[in-house]
């Protein structure tokens, strides 16, 4: 993925389309093999990413630092129905002023096709975590 600024809908395509395949995971348990091998990743301080960007990996730990309190948070929130469960995408050569300038070409019918194409994707996204009962969060520069 690039990092400049941009509207690519090829960049945000692969963003899109991991966020939705993880969503199988939205309600892991600790007795399912993959997450012991995940909880190391979830406790480093920042996501890894290809620039020098410094994106927290928790927003809020609560507290949270040693693996039983961890592991007891996550199954009570699997099986908790009242759980708010948030899945966040971040597209960091996006900026929040040009995406919202662009996508009102749209009803005007002066957007560009690339446009067209990360409305889809963004909107295919927001619909694949309502299904599964998240809320979908996009994080961008401003």
């Amino acid at each position: 993925m690039r990092h400049s600024p941009s509207l690519s809908a090829s960049d945000l395509e692969e963003v899109v389309g991991q966020a939705i395949k993880n969503l199988a995971r939205l309600r892991l348990r600790t007795s399912d093999p993959e997450f012991s091998g995940r909880h190391n990743t979830w406790m480093s301080e920042t996501c890894a990413l290809p620039s020098k960007s410094r994106i927290a990996r928790l927003r809020r730990l609560g507290g949270l630092r040693r693996k039983a309190d961890i592991e007891a948070r996550f199954d009570a929130a699997a099986i908790d129905p009242h759980a708010v469960h948030e899945v966040a995408i971040v597209v960091p050569n996006y900026s929040k002023t040009q995406v919202e300038s662009e996508l009102a070409k749209i009803g005007a019918g002066d957007a560009q096709p690339s446009v067209l194409q990360m409305f889809w994707l963004l909107s295919g996204f927001m619909h694949a975590c309502l299904e599964v009962g998240a809320k979908p969060l996009v994080f961008m520069h401003a």
